[in-house]
């Protein structure tokens, strides 16, 4: 069976770091295959625990998995259970729920996703969409805006270039 070993937080709110991702995570169970180099994450007493991008780039990034895999080989984290990422006032529902992030928190672009804008009342949808999560409130994609006229009628309408900035204020 080679060597393996399974442990878990002490107390609910610790908090584990993968510096090399530079990425943070509350998730609580972990079994470590010493010899695949592979350690797999569980939320253990909840459906899913916070990952949180610890680049000041990506203005603290942050959103539930339920479960992931990190590789000590390739220094990829492979999440799932993902069930959105919010960036500014969008929903990104990763296709499959699934995440990955590779290192300094860059985030593989996620294919076949959905977009929804007006997170509050969802209002508008892209899909199926291409998404390149940089941050927070910061986002490029391309995907089909699916429009529906007064007749009940949908016509996806292509974009080629969706964007989402920081807005910076000074008061």
């Amino acid at each position: 069976a080679g060597r393996q070993a399974s442990f878990g937080s002490n107390d609910a709110g610790s908090y584990t770091e993968l510096p090399f991702n530079r990425y943070g995570t509350t998730i609580n169970a972990f079994d470590w295959d010493m010899d695949a180099g592979i350690i797999d994450f569980a939320s253990e007493g909840r459906d899913a625990s916070w990952f949180r991008s610890l680049n000041p780039r990506q203005d603290s990034l942050r959103f539930l998995a339920a479960t992931g895999r990190y590789n000590m080989q390739d220094h990829v984290l492979q999440l799932e259970g993902v069930p959105h990422i919010a960036v500014g006032d969008a929903h990104i529902i990763p296709n499959g729920g699934s995440v990955v992030v590779e290192q300094d928190a860059v985030m593989q672009v996620l294919d076949s996703a959905r977009i929804v804008f007006d997170s509050l009342y969802a209002y508008h949808e892209i899909y199926p969409a291409t998404v390149n999560v940089l941050g927070r409130n910061t986002m490029k994609a391309r995907g089909y805006y699916l429009y529906t006229d007064r007749n009940d009628v949908v016509q996806p309408i292509w974009f080629d270039d969706i964007t989402t900035e920081r807005a910076f204020r000074e008061y």
